[in-house]
């Protein structure tokens, strides 16, 4: 997946287990864990930096609405970055579900699984 947008699944429906709770003394533990189910699940180019969010709106609308002048025509937005952010915030929700609650506020304001 070297470089691409492509996601493993598009349902969305994804296998991990509960990992032990990231706490101040427990991060080589729960990095293990965590990594592990990301990979098992095809998802680690979203913590490595590979996977990079699409364009939110597809470039042939965005150019249209330029061209025709049109103001009240909306952009289309592009399915691809659906499916990313879907995944991505799915990916953060597990990951955030991990940690404990001293952990949890110093990583709350992560917009993004690589950001955590």
């Amino acid at each position: 997946m070297s470089g691409s947008n492509h996601i493993a699944s598009s349902s969305l429906s994804f296998n991990f287990v509960q990992p032990a709770k990231l706490d101040r003394s427990n991060y080589l533990v729960w990095k293990a864990q965590v990594r592990t189910s990301i990979i098992a699940n095809g998802l680690e180019s979203f913590i490595n930096g590979e996977s990079v969010c699409p364009e939110r709106y597809l470039t042939d609308s965005i150019q249209e609405l330029q061209r025709s002048g049109a103001g009240t025509s909306q952009k289309q937005e592009n399915p691809e970055y659906i499916l990313w952010m879907k995944t991505d915030k799915l990916l953060q929700s597990w990951m955030l579900s991990s940690m404990v609650d001293n952990v949890l506020i110093m990583v709350i304001n992560c917009e993004t699984s690589l950001e955590l």
